[in-house]
C-alpha cells in the first residue's frame, strides 16, 4: 500500500454548505464504525466487553453530526447539546427522517446509556460515579454483536438513502477518497 495522505482542511469543491459538511464528517464515522464492526466479528482472540464503547462512542458522534446536518439543510439554528434523543425529536419537526421501530429504539437505549455520549468514552462522571457499575442478577447488561450490527447497518442504509432521494446527495462513506 502507498503512503497515503490526508488533507484535513477544507472539503471537495462540491461540498459548500455546511449541512454537507456535517454529513461529509458523519461519512468518515460511518467508514470508522464499519471497519470496527467487520473486525470485532471476525475476531476469534479474547475480547473485552468494553470493546464495543468506541464503535457505540463513534455511532453517537455518527448521529449527532447526521441530525445536525439534517437542522442546517432546514437553516435551523444549531443548538449546543449531544444528547441525539433531543436532536432526533428535533429533525422529525423539520424532515420525515422516520427510522424503523427497531432503529428509534436502538437510538433511545444509546442515549438511555448516557445523553451526552460520556458513557462510551469515560469510566466515571464529573462526580466520579462510575459509568460502568457491575451487572446484578435483576439487572442483567448485556449486548449482542449481530444486534448492534444489524442497527448500525439499517440506521446507515436509511440515512444514506434519505440523503441521496431527498437532499440530492450523491456520495456517502464508501466516496471520501479525495483525488
Amino acid at each position: 500500500m502507498g503512503e497515503r495522505y490526508y488533507d484535513y482542511e477544507g472539503f471537495r469543491e462540491e461540498i459548500n454548505e455546511n449541512w454537507q459538511k456535517f454529513y461529509h464528517l458523519a461519512c468518515s464515522y460511518e467508514k470508522a464504525i464499519l471497519i470496527l464492526l467487520n473486525h470485532e466479528k471476525i475476531s476469534n482472540s479474547f475480547y473485552s466487553e468494553r470493546d464495543i464503547l468506541p464503535i457505540l462512542n463513534n455511532l453517537h458522534n455518527y448521529l449527532e453530526l447526521i441530525f445536525k446536518a439534517l437542522l442546517l439543510e432546514k437553516k435551523q439554528e444549531l443548538k449546543i447539546i449531544h444528547n441525539i434523543k433531543l436532536l432526533f425529536f428535533e429533525v422529525k419537526k423539520y424532515h420525515n427522517f422516520n427510522l424503523n421501530k427497531n432503529d428509534e429504539e436502538f437510538i433511545n437505549f444509546l442515549n438511555s446509556l448516557g445523553e451526552n455520549g460520556y458513557f462510551f468514552r469515560y469510566p466515571i462522571d464529573k462526580n466520579k460515579i462510575d459509568y460502568h457499575p457491575e451487572p446484578t442478577l435483576t439487572k442483567p447488561k448485556t449486548l449482542k454483536l449481530l444486534s448492534i450490527d444489524n442497527s448500525i447497518r439499517s440506521i446507515f442504509l436509511y440515512t444514506n438513502n434519505y440523503f441521496r432521494n431527498n437532499l440530492g446527495i450523491n456520495w456517502n462513506s464508501s466516496d471520501l477518497v479525495t483525488l
